[in-house]
């Protein structure tokens, strides 16, 4: 694993039900890195994608530090976050998602992004804790009803149709400045 330290700012916020097949856990404590693993019933086994929201709210409500970085657990790594909140500052936002090359769920909702990564991936969230929860907690109160298809029980299509409303001051990192998502990337 690479080595890397986290700044004080910054607090990283995980979901797992697996210690093992983590491979963002085994890379945090083999830094000696704390999180947070937002999933509190470890014992259960399973928990749904779009109910992750859910529990990262919960969780975002206890923490403390000016920034949070939520990271999927299972296909993530962390390069470093030496210069994380200085990219996210000239973005102008207040939340930023990471892209990818694959649409999830495929139905049309919003402006894609232009070029490969042109989908918005909720793997990577980064912002001001407060306006984190903020928007977490408006997706988790329309989750029912923007996820009554099964098709659509993702966290990703609620985020989405949530972005589309303009509310909330989110970005897409389209241009792989802060994150790079390699889903649906074929190698040779």
């Amino acid at each position: 694993f690479k080595d890397f330290v986290k700044p004080d700012n910054i607090t990283i916020l995980t979901i797992f039900t697996n210690r093992t097949k983590s491979i963002l856990v085994n890379q945090l404590d083999h830094n000696n890195i704390g999180y947070v693993n937002a999933f509190t019933d470890e014992h259960c086994g399973v928990f749904l994608h779009n109910t992750k929201m859910q529990y990262y709210k919960n969780a975002l409500s206890d923490i403390n530090t000016e920034y949070v970085l939520i990271v999927d657990a299972y296909d993530t790594l962390i390069n470093s976050l030496d210069d994380l909140v200085d990219r996210f500052k000239t973005l102008s936002c207040d939340v930023v998602f990471n892209s990818c090359a694959v649409r999830f769920p495929n139905v049309d909702i919003e402006q894609d992004g232009t070029g490969l990564y042109k989908y918005i991936n909720s793997g990577i969230c980064f912002g001001k804790t407060n306006k984190v929860l903020e928007f977490y907690s408006e997706c988790c109160s329309k989750c029912d009803s923007l996820s009554q298809n099964d098709s659509y029980k993702s966290e990703q299509y609620v985020f989405r149709n949530v972005i589309n409303e303009g509310k909330f001051n989110v970005s897409v990192d389209y241009d792989c400045y802060m994150f790079a998502c390699l889903a649906g990337m074929l190698f040779k």
